[in-house]
């Protein structure tokens, strides 16, 4: 009797477990990085699940004030811009064009302390999310600051320990537009490359 009812409870919490961290994604994306990033513009190339067709790309200039464009394609239209803000600690201006009112919408992307991994605060059209990588697994999760929802993940694949980065990218809410994930991704793969990581 005590065996049947301490299985009972196994099997009920494994399959509470199980239902709470299980999220039907909306979209998902592979996003790769450009072979040539460090000589040309064009940093990142963000496709469907099959690799073969192109959504957006991503260009940034890192000289002086850094900057990050997000484009849609095919059209080339710019649809997410950074611009990084002088200071100690990580700070930038975003500007994401946002499809339902057809207008530019400012926010931020603050980076914060953490011994390990990285750490981002985006604040974006009365929304606050959280960036922050995983310890001890490759992936990077954005979650909703007020009801800790998890909006997104970002998992990096394992051939990008020897070849250029390859993340696979997991939407989980229409909350953000996808230009706030591609413009995060590319600030931290970034900063984890000047650090030498």
């Amino acid at each position: 009797m005590l065996i049947r009812f301490f299985t009972s409870v196994l099997l009920l919490s494994i399959f509470v477990c199980v239902s709470v961290n299980s999220q039907s994604n909306i979209r998902n994306y592979v996003v790769r990085q450009d072979f040539f990033s460090d000589v040309k513009r064009r940093e990142y190339d963000v496709f469907d699940q099959t690799e073969t067709n192109l959504h957006y790309y991503i260009e940034a200039q890192r000289l002086g004030r850094e900057t990050i464009q997000v484009f849609a394609s095919p059209s080339n239209e710019v649809v997410g811009r950074l611009r990084r803000e002088f200071g100690f600690m990580y700070k930038a201006t975003i500007s994401i064009l946002d499809s339902h009112s057809n207008r530019w919408i400012n926010g931020t992307i603050k980076g914060n302390m953490r011994l390990f991994g990285g750490k981002y605060t985006i604040e974006w059209n009365g929304e606050r999310v959280s960036m922050k990588t995983k310890i001890g697994t490759m992936a990077i999760e954005f979650r909703d600051e007020k009801n800790k929802s998890r909006l997104g993940e970002l998992r990096r694949r394992l051939s990008s320990v020897l070849l250029a980065s390859k993340y696979d990218l997991a939407v989980f809410s229409n909350k953000l537009p996808d230009a706030v994930y591609l413009l995060t991704l590319a600030v931290h793969e970034y900063q984890l490359s000047k650090q030498g990581t």
